[in-house]
C-alpha cells in the first residue's frame, strides 16, 4: 500500500525573524565599527598635524623597500607614521594621545624634539612600534629598559643616553643609529656578539669610531657622518667587513684617500654626500609616501 509523502514542516517565524534580527544588528555593529575606526585615525591625523608634524599611512613603496623593509627582518602589510622631523611635538601632547598612538598597529615613530624626555615615551611602552627615530631628543638610558618588544630599528643620536645605555641594544633592534660618543669600546665589544646588522648609522664618527666599526658586521647598509673622520681612519676602514652599501657623510678624507676606500669596497653601493643633502633626502622621501 502506496503512502503519501509526508508534508513539509511548518516555518517557524519566530525563529526566522530573530535571524534576521541578529544579521541586522551584526551589520550595524560593523557600520558602527568602521565609523569609529574612521573618527578615530582622522582624529590622531589631525592632532598630528595641528602641532606640525605630519601623519602617513601607507603599505609599501619605493621609500620603504629601500630604506625600511630592507634593513629590518619583518614585513607589516601596513605602517602609520607619526613623523615629527622637524620638531613640534613635546610630553604632554604624547601623553594626551597615548591612547590613540597605542592603537596604531606597526608604528613608525619620529620624534625629533629636544621637548620629549624618557616622561613622554613611558606611556607608549605597549606600543606596536616598528621604527622609533629620537635623534636629538632628551630621552636618557631609561627609556632603553621599556622599548616595545616590536621594536626593529631605532636613532637614539644626539641623546641623552650614553654608551652604557647603547650596550642594552644588542639583541634588540636590527637597525641601529648612534653617534660617536655612544660607540666606545666597550659598547663596540657588546656589539660583536651579535652576528651583524642589517643597517647602522654613525652619526658624528671620529678616527676612533672607525676603529670600533672594523669589529663589526653591517650587513645591509652603513652609514658614517663626521669631519673627524680623516686620513688617520684609513687603517680601520680596510679591516672593515664590507656592506651591501656604505654611506660617508662629510668626511674630511681627500679624494686619494676616497678613491683607496672605493677600490677596497669595490662591491659594495659607495655613496659620498653632505649632512644638507642626506636630510633633506631623507624628508623627500617621507613626503614621497603614499597616503591610502
Amino acid at each position: 500500500m502506496n503512502q503519501s509523502p509526508e508534508a513539509p514542516l511548518p516555518a517557524d517565524p519566530p525563529n526566522q525573524t530573530r535571524r534576521w534580527w541578529l544579521i541586522l544588528l551584526l551589520v550595524l555593529f560593523a557600520i558602527m565599527a568602521g565609523i569609529l575606526f574612521l573618527q578615530r585615525d582622522d582624529g590622531l591625523q589631525q592632532a598630528v598635524e595641528a602641532q606640525g608634524g605630519h601623519y602617513y599611512e601607507f603599505d609599501s613603496n619605493p621609500f620603504l623597500t629601500r630604506y625600511i623593509v630592507q634593513l629590518l627582518n619583518r614585513r607589516p602589510t601596513r605602517l602609520h607614521w607619526i613623523h615629527f622631523f622637524d620638531g613640534g611635538v613635546d610630553d604632554e601632547w604624547l601623553i594626551e594621545h597615548a591612547d590613540e598612538i597605542n592603537d596604531r598597529p606597526n608604528l613608525l615613530l619620529t620624534l625629533r624634539d629636544p621637548a620629549i624626555s624618557d616622561a613622554g615615551l613611558a606611556p607608549l611602552a605597549s606600543a606596536d612600534v616598528f621604527m622609533y627615530d629620537l635623534q636629538g631628543s632628551s630621552v636618557t638610558d631609561a627609556s632603553l629598559n621599556k622599548l616595545p618588544p616590536s621594536l626593529q630599528y631605532l636613532n637614539v643620536a644626539r641623546t641623552n643616553v650614553t654608551d652604557a645605555g647603547v650596550q642594552q641594544l644588542v639583541s634588540v633592534p636590527t637597525g641601529l643609529t648612534i653617534d660617536g660618543r655612544q660607540l666606545t669600546e666597550n659598547s663596540a665589544s657588546t656589539f660583536t656578539t651579535r652576528s651583524f646588522f642589517n643597517s647602522l648609522q654613525i652619526l658624528d664618527a671620529t678616527n676612533e669610531s672607525i676603529e670600533h666599526l672594523s669589529q663589526i658586521s653591517v650587513r645591509h647598509e652603513l652609514v658614517i657622518q663626521g669631519s673627524g673622520v680623516t686620513s688617520e681612519s684609513l687603517p680601520a676602514f680596510k679591516k672593515m667587513p664590507k656592506p651591501q652599501r656604505l654611506v660617508l657623510i662629510d668626511v674630511s678624507l681627500a679624494d686619494k684617500e676616497l678613491d683607496e676606500l672605493r677600490t677596497y669596497f669595490r662591491g659594495s653601493q659607495f655613496e659620498l654626500t653632505n649632512w644638507s643633502d642626506f636630510e633633506n633626502q631623507q624628508r623627500q622621501a617621507a613626503k614621497n609616501s603614499v597616503r591610502r
